[in-house]
């Protein structure tokens, strides 16, 4: 299902390489917001249902550029 409140947003997610092709089917994703003080927590779920090994090593390495964002948040610029 897709849908959104104001604090939650859930989709679908697909990965694509750089001609447009899709290289990871439709997976499952929540993404909630939780207000801290001045701060805003982010969770973000998803599922590799399914999933085959060169879609779990797709999604592995996008996760890899939250942790990126995340030190980058932690740090700033």
């Amino acid at each position: 299902h897709h849908g959104m409140s104001s604090d939650a947003l859930s989709f679908h997610v697909s990965l694509s390489d750089e001609r447009g092709g899709t290289t990871v089917r439709s997976m499952p994703c929540d993404i909630k917001f939780k207000a801290q003080g001045k701060w805003t927590e982010l969770t973000v779920r998803w599922s590799r249902l399914n999933a085959t090994e060169v879609e779990r090593k797709a999604f592995d390495e996008w996760a890899g550029t939250l942790d990126h964002l995340a030190a980058y948040l932690a740090h700033g610029p």
